[in-house]
């Protein structure tokens, strides 16, 4: 169970985090505080974490480039057409991003929260996109879902 600054999250199967949960509810409400409770849509996990990042390695380490550069083109080539499924997204790209330079692209990819918000399902989409396009590419890389990577 996280909590951040006021935000909580936490898994509510866990009968211990949501005693905790409850346990700081009554008593920030006890203290005349307003609480608001809102619940979000799960995003990608934390083995879809590791796998982009065991991928991310092997297309870095094959193509002699660094981590950072390879998730960037990652981002850009592939994590960019998934995030335009949101039509006020893709206005901004389009009107702020796309006239950028190839160069500036990449370099905005390595702080813009691209993939972020992703749900599974498109962190899943992104994931086999990176797989079959690299492959195609003549990249040897281990689907990462069959290894045994922590």
């Amino acid at each position: 169970m996280n909590k951040t600054g006021q935000r909580w999250k936490f898994d509510p199967l866990n009968e211990h985090q949501v005693d905790a949960f409850l346990d700081e509810l009554r008593l920030r409400w006890s203290d005349g505080k307003t609480v608001f409770v809102e619940f979000f849509k799960p995003t990608r996990s934390y083995s879809q974490n590791t796998m982009a990042f065991a991928l991310y390695r092997q297309i870095a380490d094959e193509a002699k480039k660094s981590m950072v550069e390879v998730k960037a083109e990652c981002k850009l080539r592939f994590g960019v057409v998934i995030r335009k499924s949101d039509p006020e997204w893709a206005e901004l790209y389009d009107s702020a991003i796309k006239p950028m330079s190839y160069e500036n692209k990449l370099l905005l990819m390595q702080e813009y929260p691209i993939t972020s918000g992703f749900t599974k399902e498109q962190f899943g989409q992104y994931l086999d996109t990176i797989i079959e396009e690299y492959t195609k590419q003549g990249y040897n890389l281990d689907d990462p879902r069959f290894m045994n990577a922590p």
